[in-house]
């Protein structure tokens, strides 16, 4: 890649939109912390935390390209970064930043549609407008949703009908054991 790597993170940053910087947030939990993300409103000041934290370097941008790649921003990906969605797809089988739980759930919340996600809000008794990761995020806090106890996320799937999604985790947590 060519340039400086601000001006490369400026130019990406310009590209994204809030929905995208959220989900990017999302899939960084661990790699920043709760008071960060509270102070982030623009991509930029992501990968500005992310850059800081030493999570994305001149040399070493691949935890950007697997988040570009993640959210579906394979323009951005190939445009910016010169990089193919078949290179990260080979690059992920050999080393993936975001651990298979958080994509998992990012993309549960992709395939839900707005109806299923209301409905889920009221079976949580949930009355405020958050969105899916929110939802998820705060399951996480409360304790009912981890790696390793999926059990509460599967019982609401399930009440919503939307057993491919159980089945999808249930797969995931096969291969864990």
């Amino acid at each position: 890649m060519n340039g400086n790597i601000q001006e490369v993170l400026l130019d990406i940053s310009e590209n994204i939109t809030t929905e995208e910087k959220d989900a990017m947030i999302f899939l960084c939990e661990g790699k920043i912390t709760a008071h960060d993300t509270e102070n982030i409103s623009y991509a930029r000041q992501l990968f500005h935390c992310l850059h800081k934290r030493g999570h994305i370097t001149q040399e070493d941008l691949s935890l950007l390209k697997e988040l570009l790649y993640r959210i579906r921003r394979i323009d951005l990906l190939t445009n910016k970064l010169k990089t193919t969605k078949e290179q990260m797809e080979r690059d992920l089988k050999q080393r993936a930043h975001i651990s298979l739980y958080r994509v998992q759930l990012y993309n549960i919340s992709l395939e839900l549609s707005t109806k299923q996600i209301e409905d889920l809000k009221f079976l949580l008794k949930l009355n405020r407008n958050i969105s899916m990761l929110e939802i998820l995020l705060k399951m996480e806090r409360e304790g009912s949703l981890s790696q390793t106890s999926l059990g509460k996320l599967k019982d609401l799937l399930t009440h919503l009908n939307r057993l491919d999604l159980v089945k999808k985790i249930e797969a995931v947590e096969k291969n864990h054991k």
